[in-house]
């Protein structure tokens, strides 16, 4: 089992695809930056295939859009970056329909993953073959990996694999791994991507040294929305606040992160401050000053548009597009940032602490597809690392459920997913994680109920993996 494994289970994908015989197939994809990148190179194989290709991008696969899904009049749906929850729910609507479905996906089934390849359904999820579906593998370098096999000229794509696998997270550990570094090497060899060293911070390519501070991406406790703090830092250094980050000497910029390190210490993740400077890639093939040049900031920029209702922006984006839709994409990208930073402030008024866990319902006026960026950035920074945050909202088809976790809890054996799946399990409905956050459309149950289950959940985990003397031993002020 591992990687070779998988690209072989790829190998037998594309025989299939090739065999298939489907005039019009539809690419079915998750709205963030990792689902658009992989839906735009899965649209691209299907199209050299010969199959006349649609795309849409959605924020979760409910039992509705399955429907509409199954009904529709596409022979081939291909689903990449969800559907591995739902599996067996998208074989049986198809079925009958006589559809042929595709669930590429790397986050962790309900059920133990399994290789399923039949003459109608095809899923393939990395964790059947052993391989870590939140370091080595996004959807993005999978569907990468299932394109190189067709088309030999696939390596043009390789940028947006690793544009998909940075906008993931996968670069969480400092540097990319697995299939995620096979795309990244093919796109350095091709000559399409660089790496270096630098800041792993939002805005490397397009804001001033003071707009990486003050507009930071991790979250930084002090810094991030406080402009007279990040110039007095940048001041002490002896920076102009207004120089763009990129014109600032690489060992200044070095100076800069190592400060802002010791001004955050122990308000962020012990991994999340050492990953503050590492590697970071640059597509050459992008103009300097576009957003798009770098890749920590194209996956913002694709995250962005599908938050904000405007996936087919990132779509247009993707596929070349540096006029119109550039120029779209980066004012809902500013407007994406704007809603985020509002939304963590209000949030952080109202988290309730619990034993085990913190939680806290999402406020009106806050769109419920910001839910999970917000918790991100709360969960990595200021009460970190030692409990999950959870968040609700309450919608038509039920009980919104959005959990984080600190990427270094979950590498000492807190696992998200197993909670996701006890909830959807005890309560129904629908859900979708990897072991550092998740999320669930319950269809019963109440927020009191839920917290009591994941109190229980994530109280055996403390337990059970952590120890118990480290079991709510490090509660902070929310």
């Amino acid at each position: 089992m591992g990687l070779d494994e998988l690209t072989k289970c790829l190998r037998e994908v594309a025989d299939w695809l090739s065999r298939s015989k489907v005039a019009k197939g539809i690419v079915v994809a998750h709205f963030d930056a990792d689902g658009i990148c992989s839906s735009v190179m899965m649209a691209q194989l299907l199209r050299k295939l010969g199959i006349s290709t649609a795309l849409w991008c959605v924020e979760r696969l409910a039992p509705s859009n399955l429907g509409i899904f199954a009904s529709s009049p596409y022979d081939l749906l291909a689903f990449v970056d969800v559907g591995s929850p739902e599996f067996d729910t998208i074989a049986r609507h198809c079925s009958s329909r006589n559809k042929r479905v595709l669930v590429l996906d790397h986050h962790i089934p309900p059920k133990p993953a399994k290789q399923e390849v039949s003459s109608k359904a095809v899923h393939v999820n990395p964790w059947a073959f052993g391989v870590d579906g939140c370091r080595e593998v996004c959807a993005s370098s999978l569907v990468y990996a299932l394109t190189k096999v067709v088309d030999k000229e696939a390596v043009a794509l390789s940028p947006l694999a690793v544009v998909g696998a940075v906008a993931d997270g996968q670069d969480g550990r400092c540097r990319l791994e697995g299939f995620n570094r096979d795309a990244l090497s093919d796109a350095m060899d091709a000559g399409l991507v660089s790496v270096e060293e630098d800041a792993k911070l939002l805005g490397r390519e397009t804001y001033t040294a003071l707009e990486v501070l003050s507009r930071s991406h991790p979250f930084l406790p002090g810094l991030t929305g406080n402009r007279e703090a990040c110039e007095k830092l940048l001041t002490d250094l002896g920076v102009s606040g207004s120089t763009l980050w990129k014109h600032v000497s690489k060992n200044m910029r070095k100076r800069i992160v190592e400060a802002a390190q010791r001004f955050v210490q122990g308000e962020i993740g012990v991994e999340v401050a050492a990953c503050l400077w590492g590697e970071v890639y640059t597509l050459l093939n992008e103009s300097e000053g576009y957003m798009t040049r770098d890749a920590k900031e194209y996956g913002f920029l694709l995250n962005a548009c599908g938050r904000q209702g405007h996936f087919e922006l990132g779509i247009e984006v993707c596929r070349g597009d540096r006029d119109r839709a550039y120029s779209e994409a980066v004012n809902v990208f500013e407007d994406d940032r704007e809603i985020l930073f509002y939304g963590v402030e209000k949030v952080l008024e109202s988290i309730v602490e619990e034993r085990f866990l913190r939680y806290y319902t999402l406020p009106s006026v806050i769109p419920t597809s910001m839910m999970g960026a917000i918790n991100y950035m709360i969960a990595t920074s200021r009460l970190s690392p030692d409990k999950p945050l959870v968040s609700f909202v309450r919608e038509a088809g039920g009980l919104r459920v959005s959990i984080h976790c600190d990427p270094q809890l979950a590498d000492r054996g807190l696992d998200v997913s197993k909670a996701v799946q006890t909830l959807v399990s005890r309560f129904g409905g629908t859900g979708g994680s990897l072991r550092e956050y998740g999320g669930a459309l319950l269809s019963g149950g109440t927020k009191k109920d839920v917290i009591e289950v994941l109190s229980a959940v994530f109280g055996r985990q403390f337990d059970e993996v952590l120890g118990a003397a480290y079991s709510g031993s490090k509660t902070r002020d929310a």
